[in-house]
C-alpha cells in the first residue's frame, strides 16, 4: 500500500524540504542511503523522515560530524552540516540507524536510538514541487 506524507521539517535538506510531498511504500529490504518515514517512537501520529545509515548488526559511531561503521570511516555523501560530540550505537538485527542530512537540526537515531525496520516506510518519490530533483 502506498501512502503520502507532507514534509514539515528541514532536517533532510537539501534532498527534502519543508513543504515537499512524498509517496512512500512498504520497506521490503533495507539499504544504506534509503530515505524512510517512520512514526516518532514517543509521539504517536507524528512522523519523521530520515536516511538509513546503519544496517542491522553494525556498530555506528558519530564523532564530531564524522560517521564510522564498524570502526571504518564512512564517507557520508548526504550530510550538509557537522555536529560535535562522540557516541556509538549497536544496531540490532531488526533495526536501522537513521540520520537527517542536516545534522545540526535533526532528531534522529542519535537521540531516538535505532528504529525498528517494521516501523519504516521507504520514500519512493517526491511528487511536489516538481522542478527540484530528489537526491
Amino acid at each position: 500500500m502506498i501512502r503520502r506524507f507532507a514534509i514539515a521539517e528541514s532536517s533532510m535538506e537539501p534532498a527534502l524540504s519543508d513543504g515537499d510531498y512524498v509517496i512512500t511504500v512498504r520497506l521490503l529490504s533495507v539499504a544504506r542511503g534509503q530515505v524512510v518515514v517512520f512514526e516518532h517512537p514517543h509521539q504517536q501520529g507524528f512522523h519523521l523522515v530520515k536516511r538509513i545509515v546503519g544496517l542491522p548488526g553494525e556498530v555506528i559511531t558519530v564523532a564530531d560530524g564524522d560517521v564510522a561503521i564498524n570502526g571504518e570511516s564512512f564517507a557520508d555523501p548526504w550530510t550538509t552540516s557537522v555536529t560535535s560530540g562522540e557516541a556509538s550505537w549497536q544496531v540490532s538485527g531488526d533495526t536501522v540507524f537513521v540520520l537527517g542530512d542536516s545534522r545540526t537540526i535533526s532528531s534522529d537515531s542519535r537521540t531516538l536510538g535505532p528504529i525498528p525496520i517494521s516501523r519504516c516506510r521507504r520514500v519512493a518519490w517526491r511528487y511536489w514541487p516538481r522542478p527540484r530533483r530528489f537526491i
